[in-house]
């Protein structure tokens, strides 16, 4: 029913219906296919994601009177979460973002993706001290690992090089930093293949 699927248009009326395509995988779902014109507010989250990327960068590898055994590895993992947010929170057509997610609801276009990254971040953080615990470490792998459900909405090969690389950036990185991080990943990955098999009319769903 074509109006059913306009329905998201009249909740999210931020996103223009000529910049959205309903997911070939989820019909229910509406993406943003195509960037409009990046805001000022959209520039100013991305510059006080690098600060707060910077600090916590420099105060953790520098400042702390002792600096973690694996700080190098989690460095780059902070890095590649950031890189794949910022990169996301600019261009949200690149990634197929779905309405609900790229809408602005009080201040700036995606700022539901702006909020994730801190909350990743600072779980990132809590996973660097938190080391008599499992559950900070096993949080910021999955955290990262979120970047798979991309490819819920979207197949893999409608997503450009670019965008492909930074969500696995994303991936990698914490599951070599925590192993649990694999798990977390093969874990989406079997959930993706659940829904995609059990619900896509391209594959006999409902």
């Amino acid at each position: 029913n074509n109006s059913t699927l306009r329905h998201p248009f009249e909740r999210h009326k931020e996103v223009m219906p000529s910049q959205t395509a309903p997911s070939p995988i989820q019909p229910w779902f509406e993406l943003v296919s195509i960037d409009g014109e990046i805001t000022s507010a959209q520039w100013n989250a991305s510059s006080i994601m690098l600060v707060a990327l910077g600090v916590v960068l420099v105060a953790e590898g520098c400042l702390l009177p002792s600096r973690h055994k694996e700080f190098c590895v989690w460095a780059v993992a902070i890095f590649a979460s950031c890189v794949h947010n910022l990169d996301n929170v600019l261009r949200p057509g690149v990634y197929w973002t779905p309405t609900w997610i790229a809408r602005q609801y009080v201040a700036f276009p995606m700022e539901m993706g702006f909020l994730f990254w801190f909350g990743v971040m600072l779980i990132g953080v809590w996973s660097l001290h938190g080391t008599q615990r499992k559950a900070p470490a096993i949080l910021f792998s999955a955290g990262c690992c979120v970047g798979l459900a991309h490819y819920i909405v979207q197949f893999p090969w409608n997503f450009g090089m670019l965008a492909n690389a930074t969500i696995m950036f994303e991936v990698l990185h914490p599951a070599v930093f925590h192993k649990s991080g694999d798990k977390s990943a093969f874990t989406l990955m079997i959930c993706y293949s659940f829904v995609w098999g059990s619900t896509s009319p391209r594959c006999g769903g409902a």
